[in-house]
């Protein structure tokens, strides 16, 4: 028994879309053959059992790319059906077991779906309520998110009118018919990325061109801390993950942070809206001495980022992260988002545009900091002013918070605003 794509075995497709036709009818066979083979959109997995010698598909799904937020490739699972002869035998389990495996293979980060029907089931095969998502559509790709939401707003009103279903929901529920989204996480975390000073070099010198003019120099100083992408929303254990790294701190952990984070009830799926409970697992699990929760909204809180920096530590930054580019930005907790803090600089004239020096700096009238992040590798440059303000103003709401998976009889509670970790 295994799971395998569709595509070449015209028998196993047919076997396939009649275990569409059965629970779905109306669409003709040579429509649903169609789609098997046409992969642009998605592609079509067969659960294939012996039956006398003869290999058998008695149930199917259809996978297809999500939308990717910066929080690792998604794709959505649909029309998951066995057919009415083999039920009652596991094999809906085994189905999900096999599309689980393959999508790993694929590379994906998050598997997500939507039903009406079978909330139950999916949850014992390890699915967490969540948002609704976008679906990656090939003749969307050039349009931007606002022209995008325009579009599906049309498309909605006019769906409600139509009778006919397109061939996106022919086998699914519609938006509304109590149907609720899913989600089951398959990464825990990223393989970290070292990178050497020139090519570290040449990202500062991108990020900071946006800040200067012509014949303007930007000279920094920094530590060079390797890349972590995040999964999920799991953005404060990313940053600690690159800190571990940064300091080599190789110390044996009998737990993962996200395992660890979801038993103490901290997060759900990895968020983290209380610093107190980041540090706590900074030490737990990742063995850290010297740990210690900074406020940020003293008057000499920049010449202590600063210090830090010089000494061959870093900070850990709860801000707000303006959707796009990354940069501080005043939202009140809407992005409440972590970064490391890693490096400062200043500018003044010159004909070199970035330049690193080797040697801590002396302190400028406008410092800026460099902080990297588990959404892209690409450092972030703005001044300390704006950082230290965005900071400052964190204070999430219930509605910022519950995007993810509500802890069951825990109600969160956010501790950002004006602190961070240094480490």
């Amino acid at each position: 028994m295994n799971v395998i794509e569709l595509g070449d075995d015209e028998t196993l497709c047919k076997q396939a879309c009649q275990c569409l036709c059965e629970e779905w009818p109306g669409v003709p066979m040579d429509t649903r053959l169609e789609r098997i083979h046409n992969k642009k959109e998605g592609r079509t997995l067969g659960l294939i059992v012996d039956q006398n010698g003869t290999p058998t598909c008695v149930g199917t799904a259809r996978i297809q790319n999500a939308k990717e937020t910066g929080e690792g490739l998604a794709c959505a699972v649909t029309s998951v059906v066995i057919s009415s002869k083999h039920r009652n035998k596991g094999y809906g389990t085994q189905l999900m077991e096999g599309l689980t495996t393959y999508a790993k293979e694929q590379g994906y980060t998050y598997i997500y779906l939507w039903t009406s029907t079978a909330k139950d089931f999916y949850e014992k095969c390890g699915y967490m309520f969540c948002q609704r998502i976008n679906l990656d559509k090939p003749v969307l790709r050039k349009f931007n998110q606002t022209a995008i939401a325009a579009l599906e707003s049309m498309l909605s009103q006019r769906q409600n009118k139509m009778d006919a279903a397109t061939m996106d929901n022919i086998d699914n529920p519609r938006e509304g018919d109590n149907v609720v989204w899913m989600r089951k996480r398959l990464v825990q975390e990223m393989p970290s990325q070292t990178r050497s000073d020139e090519e570290l070099h040449t990202l500062i010198e991108a990020s900071c061109k946006p800040i200067m003019q012509l014949k303007q120099r930007f000279t920094y100083y920094c530590n060079n801390v390797p890349w972590q992408k995040q999964v999920g929303p799991s953005c404060g254990l990313a940053a600690l993950r690159m800190v571990k790294e940064f300091h080599k701190q190789n110390l044996p952990q009998t737990k993962s942070l996200l395992d660890t984070a979801v038993e103490r009830k901290y997060s759900t799926d990895g968020e983290i809206f209380n610093i107190d409970d980041l540090k706590q697992l900074a030490v737990d699990v990742l063995q850290f001495e010297d740990c210690s929760i900074i406020d940020t909204s003293t008057e000499d809180i920049v010449s202590f980022f600063q210090t830090i920096i010089n000494s061959g530590k870093l900070i850990v930054l709860p801000y707000d992260r303006e959707p796009g580019t990354s940069l501080p930005t005043l939202y009140q907790g809407v992005y409440s988002h972590y970064c490391v803090l890693f490096g400062y600089g200043y500018i003044d004239e010159g004909e070199t545009p970035c330049e690193r020096s080797n040697e801590p700096l002396q302190r400028p009238s406008e410092l800026y900091l460099l902080a990297q992040h588990g959404m892209s590798p690409c450092p972030v440059i703005d001044t300390s002013e704006k950082w230290v303000s965005s900071n400052n103003n964190l204070n999430p709401t219930d509605k910022t918070m519950n995007k993810y998976t509500v802890i069951e009889g825990e109600k969160k509670v956010a501790n950002l605003c004006g602190k961070c970790l240094a480490i």
